[in-house]
């Protein structure tokens, strides 16, 4: 009875050895590309959760393999508040409550349960959920990152995100707090539409910025795409989400 008891402690000792090793071979504490980098444990491959729910509709986007998180009719901002009204997946840009421009050192701000963040700026650190994600400022160039809110559930699932190392009153944060049945993408034409308009004077001193970039980040699963955009289109740099079979 003694050597049977050793052999199965021996065996379960010896499985806690070896599932960390398998797991080190799918996730990676880190992953980095041209001035970003997300820190967490990003899986090397992931089927994003809005595919593993049957929502996805990847030949409606033109993002290079950004179906998982984009789609040409998906949650945007309305300037009037009427237009607002008439779509669920719009919030009106209007509200108090909704676009933040981050001040002084640090901030913090909530990204909804179901909903979506879109931040723009010159560059800026963001830690939300189980994710650290770092923008560097590029010379001529402006950031975009859509964060993706974990999905609806029993209690309170928003989230927390902490900003960090940025310019005070240059990264303006736009929350899309929707509806659940309203939320399954990112509205394609809108980004798009914010990062052309991030390319005038404005942002980039007389001569504007001539490129723009987005980093998209589901917290959910830790699904990643990283984008630049240049003379109207988009180019895919890296991502860890793949297409079910």
């Amino acid at each position: 009875m003694k050597k049977l008891y050793s052999l199965v402690l021996a065996l379960a000792l010896l499985s806690l050895l070896v599932v960390p090793a398998v797991q080190a071979q799918d996730s990676s504490d880190k992953v980095s590309g041209e001035g970003w980098s997300i820190s967490g444990d990003v899986p090397s491959e992931v089927v994003p959760n809005k595919w593993e729910l049957e929502e996805s509709d990847d030949e409606s986007s033109t993002l290079p393999e950004g179906g998982w998180m984009f789609n040409a009719a998906g949650v945007l901002s309305a300037a009037r508040y009427e237009d607002a009204e008439a779509n669920p997946s719009a919030v009106w840009s209007g509200a108090g409550d909704v676009q933040e421009l981050l001040e002084g050192d640090t901030a913090e701000l909530i990204l909804p349960e179901s909903g979506y963040l879109m931040v723009s700026g010159a560059g800026f650190d963001v830690t939300c959920g189980d994710y650290a994600v770092s923008l560097e400022p590029q010379e001529d160039h402006a950031w975009f990152m859509v964060l993706r809110g974990r999905a609806d559930g029993r209690g309170d699932r928003n989230v927390v995100c902490e900003f960090s190392n940025y310019t005070a009153g240059a990264v303006l944060v736009t929350m899309y707090a929707v509806p659940v049945e309203a939320s399954a993408f990112f509205s394609e034409g809108y980004l798009e539409d914010n990062m052309e308009n991030a390319q005038v004077r404005k942002n980039c001193g007389a001569t504007g910025c001539e490129f723009t970039s987005v980093l998209a980040l589901d917290v959910n699963d830790g699904a990643y795409g990283a984008w630049t955009y240049e003379d109207g289109e988009f180019a895919l740099e890296a991502t860890n989400a793949v297409m079910p079979e």
